[in-house]
């Protein structure tokens, strides 16, 4: 703090105070008999404000610290009093902007006024898409006066509108390792940082675009911990995880800009794979009748168009990304244009898009991917049908 003294937040055993010119350690503790001691033993966090300290702790709420007489106020969630905070375990605390406290709860966010003490709290509302993902909040940066980013686990990442106060949501449907967020930290570019039980999550909340990173990138593993983040004054960021922590600056994260080249790998009709007929007139033509299977003049890779009757009701077609730093990473996206109305999203694990009962026309099928580092090759594959 401004007088040099460190204060030290634990798990069981309160606030303690170090003075490093004495190298003494002073405690505050519990004491059942003493109102104006700290309401429980588990302190979360710490925020200086002036002669005062804020704390977020476990069961107790919110403790406030006067320096001067070394007593604590306190803040606690009354079930019959909706000015209240709303839960006893406070996770995320920081201090906005307007001066206001930001309570990230177990149940719900929490607007907290120290001059007026009053409460607003924020909670997920099921018929209110513009709500609260998750009550469940392990971890809040206020990146505008504006625009608080609020990690949920459960619920994945928030971004709140204060002025609106609508809730826009972001998480594993976007692309996110996990929806179990433990911390959000920024970048010096505008990048957010994202840690959680499977690993890092690079997010640009302007293009929104998703870059995830386990332990094959070199992570200490994929599951990381609550309150294990920090970003250095020159911009180093810390997660800290089960088997220790990283650090790294982001601007020497480099990422894989080769474009990965997309193929077809097969064909089925009824599910079963097509075989391939060599046609010396017609490359497209063939017998298709009940006594004879559906063949194709050659690989489907190679084929620039295919041509289907009425019999073949029941169609798919198998992709691949050549690209092999982190296959299991790419990403595809696939639409028959002439029947799709928009791109179809799907892994590495679901290379494969299945069409019935096309009604009589022409289709073109196309198909693109992205390497594990988010590059995507646009133009991808096409087939005529």
């Amino acid at each position: 703090d401004e007088n040099d003294q460190m204060w030290f937040a634990t798990k069981d055993h309160g606030l303690n105070r170090y003075n490093p010119k004495t190298a003494n350690f002073t405690h505050f503790v519990h004491n059942s008999e003493d109102p104006s001691s700290i309401s429980p033993n588990g302190v979360w966090s710490i925020i200086a404000d002036g002669n005062y300290l804020w704390m977020a702790t476990w069961g107790g709420g919110l403790n406030r610290f006067n320096k001067t007489t070394e007593t604590f106020e306190h803040f606690q969630h009354d079930k019959n009093n909706s000015n209240t905070i709303s839960d006893n375990d406070v996770w995320a605390l920081i201090k906005g902007d307007s001066g206001a406290l930001w309570l990230g709860t177990g149940t719900g966010l929490n607007k907290f006024d120290p001059e007026t003490k009053q409460v607003t709290r924020f909670q997920h509302e099921p018929d209110n898409e513009n709500s609260l993902s998750h009550n469940f909040i392990m971890a809040i940066y206020q990146e505008s006066k504006s625009i608080l980013w609020i990690a949920t686990y459960g619920g994945g990442l928030n971004k709140f509108n204060i002025d609106t106060q609508e809730f826009t949501h972001f998480g594993m449907k976007d692309g996110f390792a996990s929806n179990n967020i433990y911390s959000v930290l920024p970048d010096s570019e505008g990048y957010l940082w994202i840690s959680s039980n499977a690993g890092l999550t690079k997010f640009n909340p302007q293009s929104k675009v998703v870059q995830n990173f386990d332990a094959d990138d070199g992570l200490q593993g994929d599951e990381f911990n609550s309150n294990a983040y920090f970003k250095s004054d020159s911009g180093e960021l810390f997660f800290g995880g089960i088997n220790g922590y990283n650090h790294f600056y982001p601007q020497n994260i480099k990422d894989n800009t080769i474009l990965p080249n997309v193929v077809l790998t097969d064909f089925r009709v009824h599910n079963e794979h097509v075989n391939i007929e060599a046609h010396k007139d017609d490359k497209t033509s063939h017998d298709s009748s009940l006594n004879k299977a559906f063949s194709i003049p050659a690989d489907i890779n190679q084929l620039d168009e295919l041509v289907l009757t009425h019999l073949e009701k029941l169609i798919s077609f198998e992709f691949s990304a050549l690209h092999f730093a982190e296959p299991m990473n790419n990403k595809y996206a696939y639409k028959l244009e002439g029947f799709d109305d928009k791109w179809v999203y799907t892994d590495a694990e679901n290379r494969r898009a299945t069409y019935t009962n096309l009604p009589s026309g022409h289709y073109t099928f196309h198909v693109k991917a992205s390497n594990g580092d988010g590059f995507w090759n646009e133009e991808g594959k096409t087939l005529q049908v």
